[in-house]
């Protein structure tokens, strides 16, 4: 896209397309010059290890010094989305 002069942006996919092997999906779109956009499953969310100090939260590296209730802020946010579909709705 890019090389064609036409503007790259972010590349958002459902997660049947976005969970395969990083040549299936991810590597094609940054070599299109897009910005792969991908959620994670809820076991996937809040902190999920550390490296040189530094924790990973949702798929990046935080400071060590975050507050606690900000390492889990992400965990809740389905059942968030789907109480506030449910109540626009009714």
């Amino acid at each position: 896209m890019a090389a064609l002069g036409l503007p790259t942006a972010f590349a958002v996919a459902s997660r049947a397309r976005t969970n395969q092997r990083p040549g299936h999906f991810a590597q094609p779109a940054r070599e299109l010059g897009h910005k792969p956009v991908l959620d994670h499953e809820v076991d996937q969310r809040g902190v999920r290890g550390s490296a040189h100090d530094a924790l990973h939260i949702d798929g990046s590296l935080a400071c060590p010094l975050i507050p606690g209730r900000l390492t889990m802020a992400t965990t809740g946010l389905r059942a968030l989305a789907s109480w506030a579909a449910w109540g626009a709705g009714g």
